[in-house]
């Protein structure tokens, strides 16, 4: 498929995924060395272009990453960012069983949404702007099942304390 789609034209964009590929190669050789990522989506073996193509929506959802330090900025941006985004999402996957079809779907449109932006950015200070868009739907379902955590952590104290206080009383 992946052979297939890359020179067909899709018709309300009037581009094809060659063209986005291009477009990827041609920003990374003009801004090249400032915070680009260089991630190469444009591979002629499909298996090196699902493991770009993971590594570039990983990259653009959560970095950067330490390997991807060019400067103080995305050093900054690490500590600002990626990893209160690292702990959302790794939150969200422990509550997972607290999840309902609404937050499923909320996480979903944020997948499409990392997905999208992982096709055409490589570049660092984009990725910052564009994950924000991503990162709302994530950020209400981490409220929702972190605050029903803390709201069952702290009725199951209420209770032990009762009755701890309960069997103090006999």
């Amino acid at each position: 498929m992946y052979t297939f789609l890359k020179p067909y034209m899709f018709p309300i964009v009037n581009l094809s995924l060659q063209d986005i590929l291009s477009y990827r190669v041609d920003n990374m050789e003009l801004f090249a060395g400032r915070t680009q990522m260089n991630i190469s989506l444009d591979q002629s073996n499909v298996f090196l272009f699902y493991v770009n193509y993971f590594n570039s929506i990983v990259s653009n959802a959560f970095g950067p990453f330490p390997w991807q330090f060019k400067s103080m900025g995305t050093v900054i941006l690490f500590f600002a960012e990626s990893l209160l985004l690292s702990f959302i999402a790794l939150k969200i996957i422990k509550l997972r069983r607290r999840l309902n079809n609404f937050d499923f779907f909320l996480i979903i449109n944020s997948l499409v949404w990392f997905m999208l932006i992982g096709i055409f950015n490589d570049n660092i200070g984009a990725a910052a702007r564009l994950r924000m868009i991503g990162w709302f739907p994530l950020l209400i379902v981490f409220a929702k099942v972190y605050g029903e955590q803390l709201i069952h952590k702290k009725q199951l104290n209420d209770i032990c304390n009762n009755e701890n206080i309960g069997a103090e009383n006999k």
